[in-house]
């Protein structure tokens, strides 16, 4: 006797192509100089420069700080992101955490030198379970650092990582033979995707979770031409891919059969005598059954450094020639006074050649071709503002919200 599997019903929720437009009532811009708790180099601003459409792609690009204001407000400055001061033009900042609103150089404490987009969309669309694909070309560039991941609308199980992060695709700017000390490739002929929970900061269960693809062979790399990197989520599976689903780069074995709490505590993330158990009033995926949303970027540097991961951050001391060291006193610094040795890699275009103007090139932003969301008929909920009736609760009813 053969026993035929349901199927699973996927219709699609939400379609960005950027053929014409930037909808800015769709994605909005995060406005911080926090270096998102990795301290990155860059402020994320909303400006044409950094965030723009062209030839039916939208492109996140990072561009020099100096270009705009001169290296004399990098080191001497106020970038005061309530705009009052510096970066007039800002309308308000988004994110307080890590001082990332206001920010007065002092000596070798400079102001971020690079300038760069993150978009999102937790006020347009967000969702609980379902399929996303984002077709995009990767940056070319030293230090770039794109993504493309979710959080969650309301953060039910508490601040980060308790409520859970998907990172569908992180990756380096850098070429294909930048290594790490062991001579194994990390540029952007490789990805990683992870997912992160945990009960506190330094608690996060993501080495059970993260895994990097093999790099691409003959030299090629996901900036030479577009790739769809994508990502399923249900009740029961939970993983990211890239171009199909057959190719899953990160899954989590026993999503939907133990808690992430027992998880976590298997994997000796965190034991129980000093954790609380956040997830303990959800469901056994919590913290991954609730609507997320999605955000796109382009970061620069930083000194992350996370358990588990590289000791000397998301870009390894000593490797690539890099301008920086993790326990510098001054990083940024360090990495924008020597600009000479990086900045050049921004500017290539696609057939080798220099921008006639000396600044990054439409090839060091990431390029983004379309982003798609579907849906699972009965199960999937999920809000958005672009439709008039945009709350669908994963049965037959539809309810308008005002």
């Amino acid at each position: 006797m053969v026993t035929a599997l349901a199927v699973k019903e996927e219709y699609l929720i939400f379609e960005e192509d950027f053929d014409s437009t930037f909808d800015l009532s769709v994605w909005k811009h995060d406005i911080t100089l926090g270096g998102n708790g990795n301290r990155e180099f860059e402020v994320y601003v909303n400006s044409r420069n950094n965030s723009y459409v062209k030839d039916g792609k939208l492109h996140l690009r990072a561009t020099l700080t100096d270009e705009a204001y001169g290296r004399e407000s990098i080191e001497n400055g106020v970038m005061d992101l309530w705009g009052r001061v510096f970066l007039a033009r800002t309308p308000s900042c988004s994110s307080p955490q890590f001082a990332g609103c206001r920010k007065e150089a002092n000596g070798h404490d400079i102001l971020p030198p690079v300038q760069s987009a993150r978009i999102q969309t937790m006020e347009s669309f967000s969702f609980k379970y379902g399929r996303v694909e984002v077709r995009t070309k990767l940056p070319r560039g030293d230090w770039l650092w794109p993504g493309i991941w979710m959080m969650a609308k309301d953060n039910r199980y508490g601040p980060w990582p308790s409520s859970g992060e998907l990172d569908i695709m992180e990756s380096r700017g850098n070429g294909p033979d930048y290594t790490d000390d062991k001579g194994n490739p990390i540029g952007n002929n490789r990805f990683s995707a992870c997912f992160h929970f945990g009960p506190a900061w330094n608690k996060d269960g993501y080495p059970v979770a993260v895994n990097d693809t093999q790099a691409l062979p003959d030299h090629r790399s996901y900036g030479d031409e577009f790739h769809t990197f994508g990502f399923y989520w249900d009740e029961d599976d939970m993983y990211a891919y890239v171009d199909s689903p057959e190719n899953v780069v990160t899954r989590v074995a026993e999503y939907g059969k133990k808690s992430f709490w027992d998880i976590g505590l298997e994997s000796g993330a965190w034991n129980a005598s000093d954790s609380f158990n956040n997830f303990q009033e959800g469901p056994i995926n919590a913290p991954f059954d609730q609507e997320m949303y999605l955000i796109m970027n382009v970061a620069v540097g930083g000194t992350s450094i996370a358990k588990g991961f590289l000791d000397s951050g998301y870009f390894p001391d000593d490797q690539g020639d890099k301008p920086w060291h993790t326990n510098d006193s001054y990083p940024a610094a360090n990495f924008y006074h020597q600009k000479d040795k990086w900045f050049p890699s921004w500017t290539t275009n696609e057939d080798g050649t220099n921008t006639a103007t000396g600044r990054a090139s439409d090839f060091s932003a990431m390029q983004v071709d379309s982003v798609k969301v579907w849906g699972i008929r009965g199960l999937t909920t999920f809000t958005n503002s672009k439709n008039a009736v945009h709350r669908y609760d994963g049965n037959s009813t539809w309810h308008m919200e005002r």
